[in-house]
């Protein structure tokens, strides 16, 4: 993974407008700038854009103070193709957790394309295959990150092991084991699938002997219920054509029944119409005998009709002009009775809501001025409170600083109590130098060990004590801070509230009292009106003339009832006259009528006297066929049984049959997955055998064997060249714990150093001495990264770390960076020191300005 451009924003102490770092021309460089002005930001940026971790806890303190969102953008170079690894995060404005946005582009000419996945988990993983390494294994190889240049080295032997074989990549081999185990353990699981379907399978061909036995009884039984069944079959054929005509007589039966009621009840109104018509003749003789006395009273009738006509006009045109009359009046006491409603709600309005109205708009501006005033004074109360902050911030750095404090002591502690334990084993000679050990010499490094532990422990349990003071004394800081933050909170929201409904009434009142003017003119205008009896000199105008016109009509209301009366006892000739205009005609069609009457009489005489004799026939059929439908109930029960019977063997037969052609299907699949489970048993045998092979004691042991003494070799030579050759490194593979899974002890990475005093463990060693080896086994990790197989162009970064080296150490160290230049694509070392910035011809100069950090190449 070779960086070629870095562009960054807000990110840390650099803000917008940084320039973009381009490093594609640049092999070896120094990275220097003063403490403080973001020379490790750079690196940061870098990490946390490829993998989102970096120095600091959260993601949120990368962002730069005061600004919500931070973007790193890095252009690298991986198997010889251009990527592009963006990151954004932004802060949530309501402070819970923020958003992160990633996304991976592959670079071709002038486009990109994105190969981000459905997660940023997923994306990530991408990355990690392009360059691989994942973060932990960058910064114990490639990145030799500031006050951690001994990451490896300080690792427990276990870890080490395993951060070599992420260096090795053998995580690869680890797939392929975890690959092997999973295809065998889906082939055990198809073996035993398969192993349950044959013995399922055998059972179900057991029962194949009694099947051959029920299928001949079956055949047995159909031949014999053959011939019963067609038997009984036309027995119920012939008895159903007996009864198909006993239905078909009752049908019969019904219709001749039904015709005979019907001409009987036809005959009846015969005669009963004949009656009637002799009886209308007989009143129509006498209706032509009054002809003159009905035609004369006719015309008199006529002549009171025309006269009640013409009063019954005058009576609609006066009951009009009445309504009308009625309608002007109420129009009239309606209008006088609004506009007198008008005047009173005017008055009302005016003294219950506009004069009131004045004296609360004094009122509640009084009030706006007292809230505005309480809420001026929460604010302050509020801004004095945030300075509390600075305090609780001082309990939190204190307790963060004694816990670090702690962390060293139970370091050095361990240390001092593993030296006591060797010492305390040891009876010949010294387990740190390996030269021999008198008695006293023991009980003076005996006494030696034990006051610095004692030392450290009474330090630790001070700071320990002081943590729990602190942490108490914060909680209840806290708590006091957050119970008076609550209270002028929610003081805040209600004055708030108050303010906002008192400024609502206010505006209203004020609406109120300016309507004053308006509603007074009004209410004067509609006093004058209604006291002149101006709102209806239209409707009193009408109501003059409409009672002109009534008394001009002359209606007589006892005359017209006497010619009403008198109409009324001439009606009866109305009819009567209308009758005899039609009663020549009636008495000719009533004649005609009595003489069809009597002939159709006879007709329905004779058809009923036939339909008889026809249905006493019937009937004497019916009692012989009716003895043949109960023969055909019980043919048909008969019949009914011999066919379930014979259905009942048949499809026991075909049953029989269909089983017997199952268990031969089901014979041939035991024989398929019996064979299926022969080759997967084989198959799995091969894929346990490969599970063996790449696992931790297979080919990843041997890669491991082998690249120890490769990384001793390369540490002794660059440490060499550190210390004059007065120290060397060895690596050895020495047994573990014994893991609970596999009941195998596992293996375990030890680091021992020799000087001229001897040879003794890595831990035993501190300050510069610690730093060369430190810095030796951190740059041969990271030369065995570069030279690992598949792995993309190395680099190399070197944070601070040369502090502790004196003129001629820091010398060495340069030398060294120097000498191993051919062997990385690109170095980058970070430091502030002058002597050593001078030996670099390329260097990246950090300055941090009052706009944010940038920096510019030389």
């Amino acid at each position: 993974m070779i960086p070629i451009r870095l562009t960054l924003e807000n990110f840390m102490c650099y803000r917008e407008g940084v320039p973009t770092l381009d490093l594609e021309d640049i092999h070896i460089a120094c990275l220097s700038g003063d403490n403080g002005h973001g020379k490790t930001a750079l690196l940061d940026s870098i990490t946390w854009a490829l993998w989102g971790k970096a120095r600091s806890r959260t993601q949120e303190e990368l962002v730069h103070q005061g600004q919500r969102t931070m973007r790193v953008e890095l252009d690298f170079s991986a198997n010889n193709q251009m990527y592009r690894v963006t990151r954004i995060h932004t802060r949530s404005v309501s402070g819970s957790q923020g958003k992160t946005d990633l996304n991976l582009s592959v670079l071709n000419d002038d486009s990109s394309t994105s190969l981000m996945g459905n997660t940023i988990r997923d994306t990530e993983e991408q990355i990690n295959n392009l360059i691989h390494m994942d973060y932990d294994t960058f910064v114990s190889t490639s990145y030799i990150r500031q006050g951690d240049a001994d990451h490896f080295t300080r690792s427990r032997p276990a870890e080490r092991k395993q951060i070599l074989a992420e260096v090795l990549n053998l995580s690869y081999y680890e797939r392929l084991e975890n690959a092997s185990k999973d295809k065998a353990r889906l082939l055990r699981s198809s073996i035993d699938t398969g192993k349950a379907i044959i013995e399922a399978r055998n059972l179900d061909v057991a029962g194949k002997s009694n099947l051959h036995q029920e299928l001949k009884a079956a055949e047995e039984k159909i031949n014999a219920l053959l011939p019963l069944e067609k038997e009984a079959a036309e027995l119920v054929a012939q008895l159903a054509v007996k009864e198909e005509r006993y239905d078909r007589n009752e049908l019969e039966e019904t219709r001749l029944t039904e015709a005979i009621l019907k001409s009987s009840t036809e005959l009846s109104e015969l005669k009963s119409q004949s009656s009637t018509f002799f009886t209308e003749l007989t009143q129509l003789d006498s209706l032509l005998d009054r002809s003159e006395e009905i035609t004369a009273t006719k015309l008199e009738l006529d002549k009171y009709r025309t006269i009640l006509s013409d009063m019954a006009k005058d009576l609609n045109t006066l009951r009009e002009l009445e309504n009308n009359s009625a309608r002007i009046e109420r129009d009239i006491a309606l209008s006088e009775q609004s506009i007198s409603r008008e005047i009173e709600i005017m008055h009302k309005r005016l003294t219950s809501e506009v004069k009131p109205a004045i004296e609360n708009t004094r009122v509640l501006n009084e009030e706006v001025s007292e809230i505005e005033a309480i809420l001026q004074a929460n604010n302050s109360a509020v801004n004095k409170l945030q300075e509390n902050v600075v305090v609780q911030k001082g309990f939190e750095d204190e307790i963060k600083e004694l816990e670090i404090h702690n962390k060293s002591l139970m370091a050095e502690m361990e240390n001092t109590r593993n030296r006591f334990d060797m010492l305390e084993g040891s009876l010949i000679h010294c387990p740190l130098c390996a030269q021999p050990l008198d008695e006293d010499g023991k009980q003076h490094l005996t006494k030696e060990l034990e006051s610095k532990g004692n030392k450290s422990k009474h330090i630790y349990n001070q700071n320990k004590s002081r943590i729990e003071q602190l942490s108490k004394k914060l909680r209840t800081f806290s708590e006091r801070f957050r119970s008076a933050s609550a209270n002028l909170s929610t003081q805040k929201e209600e004055l708030t509230r108050e303010l906002i409904r008192t400024k609502g009434s206010l505006a209203d009142q004020k609406k109120l009292a300016s309507e004053k003017p308006e509603l007074e003119g009004n209410l004067k205008v509609l006093v004058e009106s209604h006291k002149d009896k101006r709102f209806a000199q239209k409707q009193y105008s009408d109501l003059s003339e409409i009672n002109l016109k009534i008394g001009q009509i002359g209606y007589d209301r006892n005359k017209h009832t006497q010619i009403e009366e008198k109409t009324h006892l001439l009606e009866p000739y109305a009819e009567l006259y209308s009758q005899l205009g039609q009663a020549n005609e009636r008495h000719s069609s009533l004649s005609n009528f009595i003489s069809t009457n009597n002939a159709s009489s006879s007709r329905r005489e004779h058809e009923i006297a036939a339909w008889d004799a026809d249905l006493n026939e019937l009937r004497s059929q019916q009692i012989e066929l009716s003895k043949a439908k109960q023969q055909l109930m019980q043919a048909r029960v008969n019949s009914d049984r011999l066919r379930v019977e014979l259905q009942t063997a048949i499809s026991s037969r075909d049953v029989s049959l269909d089983k017997l052609n199952t268990i031969k299907t089901i014979e041939k699949e035991i024989h398929i997955v019996q064979k299926e489970v022969q080759e997967n048993h084989e198959e799995e045998q091969i894929y346990e055998e490969l599970s063996a092979a790449f696992g931790k004691n297979g080919i990843q042991a041997l890669m491991i064997e082998r690249a120890v003494p490769q990384l001793q070799e390369i540490s002794n030579d660059l440490l060499g060249k550190l210390t004059d050759n007065r120290m060397a490194i060895k690596f050895e593979l020495v047994e573990g714990r014994t893991d609970r899974q596999t009941g195998l002890p596992s293996e375990e990475l030890e680091i021992n150093i020799s000087d001229e005093i001897g040879t003794r463990s890595y831990e035993t060693f501190s300050g510069g001495e610690a730093f060369r080896i430190d810095f030796a086994i951190r740059i041969s990790l990271s030369k065995l990264l570069a030279a690992r197989a598949g792995a993309p162009l190395p680099i190399l970064f070197i944070d601070e770390g040369f502090g502790s080296q004196d003129a001629d150490g820091q010398g060495r160290l340069t030398d060294v960076i120097q000498s191993i230049q051919s062997q990385f694509e690109k170095i980058i070392v970070i430091t502030h020191i002058d002597q050593m910035k001078d030996t670099f011809e390329d260097r990246i100069e950090v300055l941090k300005t009052q706009y944010g950090s940038t920096f510019s190449i030389i």
